[in-house]
């Protein structure tokens, strides 16, 4: 999580990760100064949530376990780039600025969108492992996927022989 959180423009190193405060939505149901006074879940709406927070969870366990980093491309980082300026002129600002803050720096721009990416790529190759809406995978399942896809894919990249699908933007 230290390469991410560096990556994201955040000034931390090995000794002040300690006192580094933050919280993910998830962490609301383990602490104590929250009660959940109600909760609603249907599987079928909530596919695309799911998908993606197991794609989150298994990059960032990426990021910490094996040292994944993001390399955004060179059409990424010119995107990236043209984007923060863009924002900032009235006749584009209305248009971007929901996709490209204005509270972004050009850094968090290109990882942001590396992050887009690889998710998307992630997304579409879960969305067909989990094909039965009416019988959702587990995280367990999705989590293996995942991993097994992470493999297959380093593999390639390691190969040459065919080209990796995550590896030119995301590898460790």
């Amino acid at each position: 999580m230290l390469p991410f959180l560096q990556q994201f423009g955040i000034k931390i190193d090995e000794q002040t990760i300690v006192d580094f405060d933050t919280f993910s939505p998830g962490d609301l149901e383990m602490d104590t100064d929250f009660d959940i006074v109600a909760e609603w879940r249907n599987p079928l709406k909530l596919r695309s949530s799911r998908i993606k927070d197991a794609i989150l969870t298994k990059m960032f366990e990426w990021m910490e376990k094996e040292r994944y980093e993001f390399y955004p491309s060179g059409g990424m980082k010119m995107k990236a780039n043209l984007a923060y300026v863009l924002r900032r002129l009235p006749l584009f600002k209305k248009k971007l600025i929901e996709k490209f803050p204005l509270n972004m720096k050009p850094k968090q721009l290109k990882l942001f969108m590396v992050l887009e990416e690889v998710g998307a790529i992630l997304e579409e190759k879960l969305e067909k492992f989990d094909n039965n809406p009416s019988k959702p995978k587990t995280f367990l399942e999705m989590y293996q996927y995942l991993e097994n896809f992470r493999l297959k894919d380093l593999e390639q990249f390691n190969k040459k022989k065919s080209k990796s699908v995550m590896h030119p933007y995301f590898r460790n």
